[in-house]
């Protein structure tokens, strides 16, 4: 029963940390990219460019879910030695970009969910607040996703 609730309470605060609300996306994702290399030994490198906008706690987790279930797919799948994560804060958009130096991937036909019911999940859910993915991955040398939202609501 403590190994249960010690997991859960570790998946709790690994989808959605206190430092998110506390500090902002920027410096939760810079942790989380910490927590990974600490973890799992594999180099996460982190930057953020421009200054961070208030864009509101629905889009702040689900953006810092995607980024977490995209390091998790790294750890899984990529077999990576090295992680880059960047969020650009612009004016009127926030881009995310996870790339990795692991195993790569052949893209079939990303409007399907055969390219990973996990990728298909966050184009679908980043699609439902107005963003868009870009998957660029060539077997061999990597995969580079690129998260696109505004930062006002698309309402």
């Amino acid at each position: 029963m403590e190994k249960l609730l010690h997991e859960t309470r570790s998946f709790t605060f690994d989808i959605s940390p206190p430092i998110l609300y506390e500090v902002g996306l920027s410096a939760a994702i810079e942790a989380r990219c910490e927590h990974l290399q600490a973890t799992h030994g594999i180099k996460c490198t982190f930057k953020s460019e421009g200054e961070e906008s208030d864009i509101g706690e629905d889009k702040k987790i689900l953006l810092y879910q995607m980024v977490h279930e995209l390091l998790v797919n790294v750890i899984k799948h990529a077999e990576a030695s090295c992680v880059l994560v960047i969020i650009r804060w612009g004016m009127k958009n926030i881009q995310i970009i996870v790339e990795d130096d692991g195993n790569g991937f052949i893209l079939a036909n990303t409007k399907k969910s055969n390219s990973g019911m996990g990728l298909f999940s966050i184009k679908e859910r980043l699609r439902s607040v107005g963003g868009k993915v870009k998957i660029v991955s060539t077997p061999q040398k990597g995969t580079t996703v690129s998260l696109i939202t505004p930062i006002t609501s698309h309402d």
